[in-house]
Order: structure tokens, then C-alpha cells, then sequence
């Protein structure tokens, strides 16, 4: 089976959080850097978004991203990725 991607509403936030936490705390690891105190309200204010890859029912990867504006436009920003079984999504 192969993995499918959602992204989590603000109000969803929750039922995930417990387990994404510490993939995204892992990503921000492995920069040398430590998950912002603010990323929960962050992504419940909707000011980003959670991305989750799931397959048979598991959350492989969390991904948190946000819309950035430029000079040139808009752009999507991923700010953190992180997870497991990488070639399955």
C-alpha cells in the first residue's frame, strides 16, 4: 500500500500532536536547532500548515510549512520535515 499525504487543520491540531512533536523536534535537530516554543499556536492560528505522509495507518513524516511573500511573489516555505521511511513517501 502505497503512503498518502493530508494536510491537519488548525482544529486537528491536537489528534496528531503527541506523535508529530518529536518527529519535527528531530528535524529541527538535525539543523542544530530546537523546535520554537510558538510552532503549536503557530499552526492553530493557521498561520502554517501541518503536512502528515501516512501509510497502513502510521504517520511516516510531518512536514510544517507556511506561505511567504516576495519580492517576486508568493512561495511555499518548509520550515521542518521530518519522520521515517523516507522512500515510502
Amino acid at each position: 500500500m502505497s503512503s498518502h499525504l493530508l494536510c491537519v487543520g488548525p482544529d486537528d491540531i491536537d489528534r496528531a500532536w503527541n506523535v508529530v512533536r518529536e518527529m519535527l523536534a528531530s528535524a529541527y535537530a538535525k539543523t542544530d536547532d530546537v523546535i520554537p516554543d510558538d510552532i503549536l499556536p503557530w499552526l492553530k492560528r493557521g498561520d502554517g500548515l501541518l503536512w502528515l505522509a501516512a501509510k497502513d495507518n502510521r504517520i511516516l513524516v510531518a512536514v510544517t510549512t507556511s506561505l511567504v511573500q516576495f519580492a517576486s511573489g508568493k512561495a511555499l516555505r518548509i520550515w521542518a520535515c521530518g519522520g521515517t521511511e523516507i522512500a515510502d513517501w
